[in-house]
């Protein structure tokens, strides 16, 4: 298994601290955290690739959102075992309270991996060898697609994504809600991005 770099992404430092300090007691792996902290109101994209950028080569990286309030123990554990049972499975996500099918049929106590389109981005695990090829997320989303469009990358490059059934977390805010303006943006750029895709 590789080392892992968890980024916590937050507009409250307070309860990423929590959440980080939660997350390593009970990873059981080897992983260090950075907290991003968006001080500057810069969205959910660039705050990510600023924690992302500080990866080393040999890390595979987790992002997870700061409002997670219960974790498996040993999630990371079975997360990176998992990402590392196919040589193009290049994302892995647990189950949870999410608004995204199928992960928000989640039970605990279920097993097993399922292969899936999209993965929502409040708690994904990314092998690094895909960041490598594929980069970091487009900034031209600041908050809302930016997730959606890195999976239709990846998937397009040949990459796999799958529901490790063998995880449950559980977080506050499922579905984000935070600025109607940057929804709108996103899923414009959204839009403009897959029509451009079909010409």
């Amino acid at each position: 298994m590789n080392p892992v770099l968890i980024v916590i992404p937050t507009i409250m430092p307070d309860q990423a601290r929590r959440t980080r300090d939660l997350a390593l007691i009970t990873a059981r792996c080897k992983a260090r955290v950075i907290i991003s902290h968006d001080k500057n109101g810069d969205g959910f994209t660039k705050t990510c690739n600023r924690g992302m950028r500080q990866a080393k080569d040999t890390e595979d990286i987790c992002l997870l959102n700061d409002d997670i309030i219960w974790f498996q123990h040993g999630w990371l554990n079975i997360l990176e075992r998992a990402l590392h049972t196919q040589p193009k499975l290049g994302m892995v996500c647990p189950g949870g309270n999410s608004s995204t099918a199928p992960m928000r049929d989640a039970r605990i106590g279920e097993k097993g991996l399922e292969m899936v389109n999209h993965i929502p981005f409040w708690c994904v695990l990314f092998k690094r060898n895909l960041v490598k090829k594929q980069g970091l997320m487009d900034e031209e989303f600041i908050h809302y697609a930016s997730d959606n469009w890195y999976c239709d990358l990846a998937s397009r490059a040949g990459w796999k994504m799958a529901w490790v059934k063998d995880v449950f977390l559980k977080h506050r805010q499922h579905g984000s809600g935070m600025k109607q303006a940057w929804r709108l943006h996103d899923q414009e750029v959204y839009q403009r991005r897959h029509s451009r895709r079909r010409r």
